[in-house]
């Protein structure tokens, strides 16, 4: 992105909320596995309750049950890596879609992008500066170029604040999350862990989106050699670089519409579903191959040399 950037407005805001985020879902930690110690201990509770009133434990859920603990264990200890690692990664498949070599630092900086708006207005802001010397129809066009070059640097700050909001959404539901994700413990509220889980894919899925337009868009602009000396200034090139700014918010919008389509979906996360599902599979599979064991031994009586017609003539024979 452009260097010397004359605003610094978002980014320190930015970090600020990230490391705030960051250090609050850490504080959420002991809470979360506390949670998880809790609804393990209830599972047994039942399992032992089960076991004296039928004298029958069934050992492959208190299993399922242990397994789960662990994994969701493991999961909030380290749920801030785990979140920045899915977050970094969405991004930089994006910017490999778009075969952009630029480092995600670079790329997500909501001040430098504002930068990039001011650098690229900077020819229609500056011919309102000598104005004052001009003639009446001249300095009717200059003040038309100022306000085209304020409405570029406009829409460059909506640009840097939807990727500003866009990385925050994203970091607050990963801190709120770790007190969601032991939920997932109990049949009856494992809706809240999968809730959570889906948020942050979706969450990645626009993060990635966007790191494609902006790995495209931003580059093109900065291979335009935006010199203030070079550009000329002209209404119709304010106009063309105000339609640009227009567009680049519009393929934000775009990003975050087809996000949501992406993961429009309800998914089903979890495990003990799926270990149902392929049981059922199983037991119907079985169930089929018995059903046609017994067909075709049926159809195989139906043969005058079968063993079982052999054995049974000579019985008649002798009374």
């Amino acid at each position: 992105m452009p260097q010397g950037q004359p605003v610094g407005l978002l980014n320190p805001l930015l970090n600020l909320f990230r490391v705030s985020f960051t250090d609050g879902g850490v504080r959420l930690l002991p809470d979360a596995l506390w949670l998880i110690a809790i609804f393990f201990s209830i599972e047994l509770l039942l399992s032992g309750m089960w076991f004296a009133l039928q004298h029958h434990i069934d050992w492959r859920s208190v299993i399922q049950k242990a397994m789960l603990a662990a994994v969701l264990g493991w999961a909030v200890q380290t749920w801030p890596s785990l979140t920045n690692t899915l977050a970094r990664g969405f991004m930089s498949a994006g910017l490999k879609i778009g075969g952009t070599v630029m480092a995600l630092d670079d790329l997500f900086s909501p001040d430098a992008m504002i930068n990039l708006g001011f650098q690229v207005s900077a020819v229609s802001l500056g011919a309102v500066k000598d104005a004052s010397v001009l003639s009446p129809k001249a300095l009717g066009m200059s003040l038309v170029e100022g306000w085209v070059g304020l409405l570029i640097v406009l829409f460059y700050f909506v640009a840097a604040l939807a990727m500003f909001v866009t990385l925050l959404e994203y970091y607050l539901g990963a801190a709120f999350t770790t007190i969601l994700l032991p939920w997932g413990m109990l049949t009856k509220t494992a809706w809240l862990a999968e809730r959570a889980i889906s948020h942050l894919f979706a969450g990645g899925v626009r993060l990635g989106l966007l790191a494609l337009i902006m790995g495209i868009a931003v580059p093109a602009l900065l291979r335009a050699k935006l010199d203030t000396t070079i550009l000329p200034t002209s209404l119709a090139q304010a106009v063309l670089q105000l339609l640009v700014a227009i567009t680049l918010c519009f393929l934000i919008w775009i990003a975050h519409r087809m996000a949501q389509a992406i993961t429009s979906g309800s998914p089903t996360l979890a495990v003990l579903d799926m270990i149902r599902s392929a049981q059922s599979t199983q037991r119907t599979l079985q169930t089929l191959t018995n059903t046609m064991e017994r067909v075709v031994d049926a159809l195989s009586r139906l043969d005058p040399q079968h063993p079982s017609r052999q054995h049974s003539t000579p019985s008649r024979r002798h009374p």
